[in-house]
Formats: C-alpha cells, sequence, structure tokens
C-alpha cells in the first residue's frame, strides 16, 4: 500500500506538493507514495498552535504516514516587523520554536506513529533591486543597495538559516520522546544546482551565505519557482523519502 506524504503549512506548502509529485513520477514511485497538500497562504505557526486541532485532523482526514510541515517563515517575518516595535531575531526564533513545539505536541498526542519532516526553506532571492529605494532615495540608493549586497545577503541567509537551528532542536528533543520529527535541511540546495549542475543534488551541497538563491529557480524574493521545487523536492524525495521507506 501506497504511503501518504501530507504538505501541510504556509505558501511553500504549494510548491513542496509539485515538487514531490513531479519526483514520484520521475521515480516512478506511485505505487509506494501518494501526495496529498493543506495549505494556507501566508499562514503562521502561532495560528496553528492556537488552533492545535487542525493538523491532527488534517492527518486523520488523509490518514497520512508522513506530514512535510512548512512553517516559522511568516512568523519571522512578521515578528521582525511588527508595526509597532521590533523584535530581535533571536527572541522571534524563541517564538516559533515554542509555536512549533505547541503544534508538534498537539499532534502526537493523537498520531504518535506520525513521521514529521521538516526543512526550512531554502535561501531567499535577490532581491537588491527591491531594496534599492531609489524612487524615494536617490541619493542613497546605490548606497542602500550595496550595503545590502556586502552586508545584508549574508545577515539574512545568517538568520534564514538559524531556523534551522531551532528545527534540529526540536527534531532532538521529540526523538527523546520516542516521535519521528525529523530535520533535513536543504539550505542552498538552488545555489549548487546553478554551480554545480541539477543532477549533482545528492548528499550535501555547498554554499555561500554572501549568495542568494539564484533568480533562475526563484519566482519572487521569498518563494521558489515550479522548477526550484522540483530540484528541492527530489532532492528531499531521493535523500529522504524513498530512504526512509526501505529502512
Amino acid at each position: 500500500m501506497a504511503k501518504t506524504i501530507l504538505c501541510y503549512g504556509d505558501s511553500w506548502t504549494y510548491g513542496n506538493i509539485h515538487g514531490l509529485k513531479y519526483a514520484v513520477k520521475k521515480y516512478n514511485m506511485a505505487k509506494q507514495f501518494k501526495v496529498e497538500s493543506e495549505h494556507r497562504w501566508g499562514s503562521e505557526a502561532k495560528y496553528f498552535a492556537e488552533n492545535p486541532n487542525l493538523l491532527p485532523e488534517a492527518i486523520s482526514h488523509t490518514k497520512a504516514d508522513y506530514v512535510l510541515l512548512s512553517l516559522g517563515g511568516n512568523d519571522f517575518k512578521n515578528i521582525l516587523w511588527k508595526k509597532d516595535r521590533w523584535i530581535a531575531p533571536w527572541t522571534a526564533l524563541s517564538y516559533i520554536k515554542r509555536d512549533l513545539r505547541t503544534i508538534l505536541n498537539a499532534t502526537y498526542t493523537k498520531h504518535p506513529n506520525v513521521e514529521v519532516i521538516m526543512y526550512g526553506y531554502d535561501f531567499m532571492g535577490d532581491i537588491e533591486q527591491d531594496i534599492s529605494l531609489s524612487r524615494l532615495f536617490p541619493r542613497y540608493g546605490h548606497f542602500i543597495s550595496s550595503a545590502y549586497r556586502w552586508f545584508g545577503v549574508r545577515l539574512v541567509n545568517y538568520y534564514t538559516r538559524k531556523l534551522g537551528d531551532v528545527l534540529q532542536e526540536l527534531s532532538t528533543d521529540f526523538a527523546k520522546q520516542g516521535h519521528n520529527m525529523k530535520y533535513y535541511p536543504l539550505w542552498g540546495t538552488l545555489q549548487h544546482a546553478l554551480i554545480h549542475g541539477e543532477e549533482s543534488l545528492t548528499g550535501d551541497v555547498s554554499y555561500s551565505l554572501a549568495k542568494p538563491s539564484p533568480p533562475k529557480y526563484m519566482n519572487d524574493a521569498i518563494h521558489a519557482n515550479y522548477r526550484g521545487f522540483e530540484l528541492l523536492m527530489t532532492r528531499l524525495f531521493t535523500n529522504y523519502f524513498m530512504k526512509a521507506s526501505s529502512a
């Protein structure tokens, strides 16, 4: 019987389901895997933590064996840039960890044997043109763009990747409780594919915190395009799901 992978969470879920279906078809494994999806564009972990029944109900409805959970990115963006005050990145990450823990606790209470996988996104695309502010600050647009190119990209990528540390900590904590929560990082997949070729995405990849994800694989500054998601999910499918199912 085919095992069901439920793609669940924010807008990256839309790409995840496309990419996973592509990978399942590419490797002729439709008899082994079925892909389902429930996503809410722009959703935050905070929302699902406040409604902890939603993910368990989705698992019950789809009879999922795996949950590919994509949450945290919108929380990070929205917490950092609240209208009334700024919150430090490390504080934002602590809130995300708290909310994800609530979601996972509720999930494992009802479905103790389900396996949850998170990969924590890939790096953002090039937003230099978006933040040049040349129309608002024509005298300083070049300076702002240069500052972002040399310092901003590194800072954004660093704190984006720090979300992965949160996911790894959660994976370790839930493993100690006997649950299957796995973190499989895909950081730098799109950078690596551009430089080393799309067929080289096995095992570890090389990347630079000084570079964004390449425009070739991005739909906008935040989301990968269809080809980008095909590469991300092919890497996850071949290196994780196929191995997990044969173990």
